[in-house]
């Protein structure tokens, strides 16, 4: 279905908006123009961001920022979620994805 990320990006915003201002971090939200409206099932994508936003906003440094960013990118739409945290140490990027993996 069509997902408005306005509304998507708006629920998540609210629900992590108060974890955000406690740890000090700036929560933002962009969504270039043409990137508005994405299809896909409204339900997993904001399970999805949900969880990296969370994720995002423990381990953004103190007093730093977290963004959710929509664009177009040639005839898709990019979803982002970004912190300005230490990142994920290098040898641990390719088991990112497996499930239940974790890093210390």
């Amino acid at each position: 279905q069509d997902v408005s990320l306005e509304g998507l990006f708006g629920r998540v915003a609210a629900r992590h908006g108060g974890d955000a201002t406690t740890r000090g971090v700036q929560l933002q939200t962009t969504i270039e123009p043409g990137a508005e409206i994405v299809r896909g099932d409204q339900y997993r994508l904001e399970q999805v961001l949900q969880n990296l936003t969370a994720n995002a906003i423990r381990h953004a440094r103190p007093e730093g920022q977290v963004r959710l960013s929509a664009s177009r990118e040639g005839g898709v739409i990019v979803l982002r979620v970004t912190d300005d945290g230490e990142g994920i140490p290098a040898e641990h990027l390719p088991r990112v994805f497996d499930r239940f993996y974790r890093v210390d």
